[in-house]
């Protein structure tokens, strides 16, 4: 029936098919073009929120603040090391400046803003007097003894040389020792 139609009729019928098909193609395109548009307007849109700086800053402010106070914890860990006195150092030291027959009865070190300070008494099975006591430390020259003196004592002189206790101070250097 269709063979029927004119020529005429034929061409437009053929070419209403053509603009049916085409735009059963322009709408699928179209559906696609708009897809890609809307996944390009998301994308960018997700990459300008997390990478916006003003939403790092508070991540970049707490982390600044550990950092800030591990600073200051390692400057005031550096300065209690800088100050520390190493005892076992200073008994060897002392230790050293006593003649062989020294005897160490009392040994109190106590540590003060100023200094650390040693005091003890030395009894000795010779006759050890306070100013050979103040030769042996004077020569023994470490950088671990700021003074050496002697504490006076209730006993008289002849008393010094007759093996009496001999009480000494000690001044010690911060941070030589370690």
């Amino acid at each position: 029936m269709i063979n029927l139609l004119p020529e005429e009729t034929k061409k437009q019928l053929r070419a209403a098919h053509y603009n049916v098909i085409m735009l059963k193609y322009l709408t699928f395109l179209g559906a696609g073009m708009g897809f890609l548009v809307l996944a390009c307007g998301v994308s960018y849109f997700y990459l300008q929120v997390s990478s916006n700086p003003d939403s790092n800053i508070g991540t970049y402010n707490v982390a600044k603040k550990q950092l800030d106070g591990l600073k200051s914890d390692q400057s005031i860990t550096k300065n209690v090391l800088a100050e520390r006195v190493s005892y076992s150092s200073v008994v060897t030291a002392i230790a050293t400046a006593l003649p062989s027959d020294a005897v160490i009865n009392q040994l109190s070190i106590e540590s003060t803003a100023a200094g650390t300070v040693a005091t003890f008494q030395i009894n000795s099975s010779s006759s050890v007097t306070a100013e050979s006591l103040k030769v042996n430390f004077a020569s023994s020259r470490s950088p671990l003894f700021t003074s050496f003196s002697v504490q006076p004592t209730s006993a008289d002189s002849s008393n010094a040389t007759n093996n009496a206790p001999i009480d000494c101070i000690l001044n010690i250097n911060k941070g030589v020792s370690s």
